[in-house]
C-alpha cells in the first residue's frame, strides 16, 4: 500500500474519487504531456508551495519533539576577541504554522506528515513522451488545479 492512500490526506482522496474525466494529450515540440502549458504553470507553482508547507511541517515536528522549556530563542554573547561564551535567552519560539491542505497529523505520532500528489504530477506533467498513447492521465483537472492553488497561495500569503 502506497503512502498516499495509507495516509489519506484531503488532496490525494479528493481526487481519486473524482477521476473519470477524460483523457487529453497535448503535444509539445518534445514530445506529448498530460497538462496545457497554462496548467503546468499552476502545477509548479503548487509545487513551490507544497515544499514550503512541507518544510514548515517539518519545523513544526522539530518544533513538537523539544520540551517547553527548550523553545526559546537564544543570544550568542561574544568575548571581544569575537568568540562565542555564553548565550542569553531572548524570548519564546513560536509555533511554526502547518499548511492543512498538504498535511496532516498522523494518527498514532505526534507528527504531521504530507501527502506527495502534487509532486507526483508536477514531475509527471513535465516528462514529454513520444507517442500519445504512452500519456500518463492527468491526476488533476484544471478546475481543481485553480482551485487547490487559490487555497493554498492564500495560506502561503499568509505565512
Amino acid at each position: 500500500m502506497s503512502k498516499l492512500s495509507e495516509w489519506g490526506s484531503k488532496i490525494s482522496s479528493h481526487f481519486t474519487k473524482e477521476r473519470t474525466m477524460s483523457k487529453q494529450v497535448f503535444e509539445t515540440k518534445w514530445g506529448f504531456v498530460a497538462y496545457s502549458y497554462e496548467d503546468y504553470k499552476k502545477l509548479k507553482r503548487l509545487n513551490k508551495i507544497f515544499w514550503k508547507a512541507r518544510t514548515n511541517a517539518a519545523r513544526w515536528n522539530r518544533w513538537a519533539r523539544k520540551l517547553p522549556h527548550n523553545r526559546v530563542q537564544k543570544k550568542w554573547i561574544r568575548n571581544e576577541q569575537g568568540q562565542k561564551i555564553g548565550c542569553e535567552v531572548v524570548g519564546p519560539l513560536s509555533e511554526p504554522v502547518v499548511c492543512s491542505l498538504f498535511s496532516k497529523k498522523h494518527r498514532w505520532f505526534d507528527q504531521y506528515v504530507t501527502d506527495d500528489a502534487v509532486e507526483i504530477e508536477y514531475r509527471n506533467s513535465h516528462r514529454p513522451v513520444a507517442t500519445a498513447g504512452e500519456v500518463i492521465e492527468a491526476g488533476f483537472s484544471s478546475f481543481d488545479i485553480d482551485k487547490w492553488l487559490k487555497k493554498a497561495e492564500a495560506w502561503y500569503n499568509a505565512v
